[in-house]
């Protein structure tokens, strides 16, 4: 049944028009998620009916380039010789219908360790650690497994609320995307929530704190510039401008187009 609290709720009824998918259960899943066989294509379908081509923020509306290209298949490759594999075996949706995200926390909100979670390890590493004077990360940071953004990383993941365990797994409900630039391209983050008692998002991305992240994000390589690093944060997109970019990743991710 449709919850009326999704702001994504025509996706399970657009689902159900587009058909069953084909076939048994592709692939096991990692933390005991699953996604029938054909579910991409169907959620392509969807979005597509849903979303159109209305007009997205800057990022989302980038393309893949050849960095992109080979970092998918270097990607696919380093992580062949792992019988199941996060990144690879996980669908960035939960299951057919829902709408919920799958997200992966590398950096727990507050800090400064700045894990990255390395494919050919099929673990998270420790990247470095952010100086004192631009402090923690202003909340939880990670990525959307089974994507590929225009970086040629994973698609990256703002998860709000309290803290949470780096390696976590969890489903969010999307409520907005921060678009954002770097010296490698485009860059954006979808914004996610946990799920609260009710089923819908238990945190709001208020006007507050998409200054204070925003504010953090725009300088937290003002230490780097010698090295040729900075970032800038462009806008925020809304919850149709993420799931389009999530599908777009997707697509990618399998095709390499």
């Amino acid at each position: 049944m449709v919850r009326r609290w999704m702001p994504y709720s025509m996706f399970a009824h657009a689902t159900s028009l587009a058909g069953p998918a084909e076939g048994p259960a592709s692939r096991a899943h990692l933390h005991i998620l699953s996604s029938p066989q054909g579910y991409d294509a169907r959620v392509r379908a969807v979005a597509i009916a849903l979303l159109g081509a209305a007009a997205g923020c800057a990022s989302s509306g980038a393309d893949f380039g050849s960095r992109a290209v080979a970092a998918r298949v270097a990607a696919f490759a380093a992580a062949t010789p792992h019988p199941t594999h996060l990144w690879r075996d996980t669908p960035p949706y939960s299951s057919p219908g829902e709408g919920l995200v799958v997200a992966y926390v590398e950096i727990p909100a507050g800090s400064r360790n700045k894990y990255e979670y390395r494919i050919r390890d099929n673990a998270r590493v420790l990247d470095r650690v952010i100086r004192s004077e631009v402090g923690g990360y202003p909340i939880n940071y990670g990525m959307i497994p089974g994507t590929i953004a225009f970086d040629g990383d994973p698609l990256d993941v703002l998860v709000l609320g309290p803290s949470l365990k780096g390696g976590a797994l969890i489903r969010g409900v999307v409520v907005g995307l921060m678009d954002m630039d770097d010296e490698k391209g485009g860059d954006p983050k979808v914004v996610v929530s946990p799920l609260g008692p009710d089923g819908g998002p238990r945190f709001a991305l208020t006007a507050a704190l998409r200054a204070e992240v925003g504010r953090w994000f725009n300088g937290y390589k003002r230490f780097e510039t010698a090295a040729g690093k900075w970032s800038r944060v462009t806008g925020w997109g809304s919850v149709e401008d993420a799931h389009r970019l999530i599908v777009r990743c997707r697509t990618f991710f399998e095709a390499g187009r």
